[in-house]
């Protein structure tokens, strides 16, 4: 299955890209997929991701298919699917 990302603000900005598609063949969890998102990503990337102990951080949005991602251990991506993930909103 094809997973589409999608990188807004800072994120789309430390990477030099906004979009990224990767290729599961199992289903995963969407925290899976964050890990696997991170294996090759910056350590300022990583930063805007998670925090001291390695957990995602609170203001981390997270949209799977249109709806908000609140729990990400228990939901799965089990077909192909769109993720967009938006850090907070730095000054306004």
């Amino acid at each position: 299955m094809k997973i589409n990302l999608q990188y807004k603000g800072q994120l789309s900005a430390e990477c030099d890209y906004s979009n990224e598609t990767i290729t599961i063949d199992y289903p995963v969890s969407v925290l899976d997929i964050l890990n696997i998102v991170l294996e090759n990503k910056t350590t300022e990337f990583r930063k805007l991701v998670l925090n001291e102990d390695n957990i995602p951080i609170r203001s981390l949005l997270i949209i799977k298919d249109n709806l908000q991602v609140l729990d990400l251990r228990d939901t799965m991506v089990e077909e192909d699917c769109q993720i967009n993930l938006l850090p907070p909103i730095a000054g306004g």
